[in-house]
């Protein structure tokens, strides 16, 4: 702070000016100083001011919404910190930081950049996948929906069969949670997977609330080859009978031919009967027809 009075004092030794002159430039001076000391409040305030405003933009500002069709092979940025790479068909939809991707058919490739606060999930009938941070592919086909991941961790929910954690390198099917689902599925695994296997498949399906129509129709014609195969004949033979009485049964010839020879084969001449009689009506009776002479002969 300056000596006001030492500043006065040098003005009247300088010269022998009156007492209204030394009282101007004493005026003069207390002016200058309180506007240089205005100065340096006004300056920091203002960069507090911008700062403030700064975080403001950065941190309240309304979140960015993502919207969109995925179908394209080619990479798509779902905002700053998510790339996808979609064979296939679905949709996107939320924000830049929290988003779910309802996945219907294909394979779809999935990076999303670790840390940044990025709440992703993607969705298939068969499964809810989350992610905070990893990379994966989701597979949606006629098995099912197959979960792999390529780095980092996931969580992954199947509507049958529950949660799981998936680490790198690991993978994860959910099945199908329709019996029409389950159909096409144990139809594209019939030649690989065991009998028991497709059993257990053709079981679980017949057993969900929407089984119904041809679909049940097919699945219980399914089941009685399984139980051929199986060799469990006595179950298949009778097993056929409930696939025929069912109201919109298909494939009855090879279910007719089926049962006959199961029942012959076990000397039941009275159970083999109703099937040589229908095959003999469609004129579809062959090798059956030795068998049941032989049966019915033999009574």
């Amino acid at each position: 702070m300056p000596d006001y009075n030492e500043l006065i004092s040098e003005a009247r030794a300088a010269s022998t000016p009156d007492e209204a002159a030394v009282a101007r430039v004493a005026a003069d001076v207390r002016r200058r100083s309180a506007q240089r000391a205005a100065t340096r409040w006004i300056l920091p305030a203002a960069g507090v001011g911008l700062s403030l405003a700064a975080a403001a933009f950065f941190f309240l500002r309304p979140p960015v919404e993502v919207s969109a069709e995925l179908g394209a092979a080619a990479p798509a940025a779902l905002g700053a910190n998510v790339r996808v790479t979609a064979a296939g068909e679905g949709a996107v939809v939320g924000t830049e930081q929290a988003m779910v991707v309802s996945w219907r058919r294909g394979t779809l490739s999935v990076e999303v950049e670790p840390n940044q606060g990025v709440s992703l999930q993607v969705k298939t009938d068969e499964a809810d996948v989350w992610v905070v941070g990893t990379g994966f592919d989701v597979d949606r086909g006629p098995l099912g929906t197959t979960v792999s991941v390529r780095h980092g961790r996931v969580r992954v929910v199947c509507a049958r069969g529950g949660e799981s954690f998936l680490e790198a390198g690991a993978s994860r099917v959910c099945l199908p949670t329709t019996s029409a689902g389950v159909l096409r599925r144990v139809l594209s695994v019939q030649g690989t997977a065991s009998p028991t296997v497709l059993l257990d498949e053709v079981d679980s399906a017949l057993a969900l609330d929407d089984v119904d129509g041809v679909v049940a129709a097919e699945l219980l014609a399914l089941r009685v080859e399984t139980l051929v195969a199986s060799g469990r004949g006595a179950e298949a033979a009778a097993a056929a009978e409930t696939a025929l009485a069912h109201p919109s049964v298909t494939r009855a010839e090879e279910l007719h031919r089926m049962a006959a020879h199961l029942r012959l084969e076990a000397g039941d001449c009275e159970g083999a009967r109703p099937h040589v009689e229908a095959l003999t009506a469609l004129g579809r009776l062959g090798d059956e027809a030795v068998a049941w002479e032989a049966c019915a002969g033999g009574r």
